[in-house]
């Protein structure tokens, strides 16, 4: 009976990392970094270099509660929330600023931009170390006598999580395609929302 317990519990943590993923500031980093770069982007490798450093954040803070017996001090995680917000509020305004200097020139840009795609493992170690992480993670695992199942929880909530943003990475790809086919002027529309959206959740989280 415990074996079938600690199954189901592990079997949970996949499926609460791929909902992780969906959170609306992970949806808007993901989404502004990638379609920041143009239609072409390889979005696919935004969202795995995203949740590598989002799974390294949960594995490491994993390793200092139940390995090192250490406790998450609160002031990491506002301090990583407040990083959040002012990431979204400038990944937003990149984004927006791309979008109107393709329409000043007549084109939607879309030049890969290694930068870009390196910076998204910072982004995603930032986002694992605020606040919900720890809330879905951590603190449930904490509970368990036995630290290898902890470890055990988070590694699958972090592989759940990188599910997640392959499932969200591979919907961007195939959206732009599809606009594609009907101009590049919605592909830089969509470019546009992604990132207003971006930078209005970052100033409500810098508000809130």
């Amino acid at each position: 009976m415990e074996i079938v317990a600690i199954s189901t519990f592990l079997v949970m943590g996949v499926g609460l990392g791929i909902l992780h993923a969906f959170d609306p500031d992970h949806v808007a980093a993901v989404g502004g970094i990638s379609v920041a770069d143009g239609p072409r982007s390889p979005y696919w490798r935004f969202a795995v270099h995203w949740s590598l450093g989002h799974g390294t954040a949960m594995l490491m803070l994993a390793a200092a509660v139940f390995i090192l017996g250490f406790a998450i001090p609160a002031q990491l995680s506002n301090f990583a929330e407040q990083t959040v917000a002012y990431m979204l509020i400038a990944i937003g305004g990149y984004s927006l600023w791309r979008f109107y200097s393709g329409l000043g020139s007549g084109q939607i840009a879309d030049v890969e931009s290694p930068r870009a795609i390196t910076s998204a493992p910072l982004i995603g170690l930032i986002h694992g170390t605020a606040g919900s992480a720890p809330l879905l993670a951590i603190l449930p695992a904490s509970k368990l006598a036995n630290p290898i199942i902890g470890v055990a929880y988070v590694t699958l909530f972090s592989v759940g999580v990188a599910l997640g943003m392959l499932v969200l990475g591979t919907l961007l790809a195939q959206t732009f395609k599809q606009v594609g086919r009907v101009g590049a002027l919605y592909q830089g529309l969509i470019q546009a929302a992604i990132g207003l959206f971006a930078l209005i959740l970052g100033i409500f989280l810098v508000l809130h």
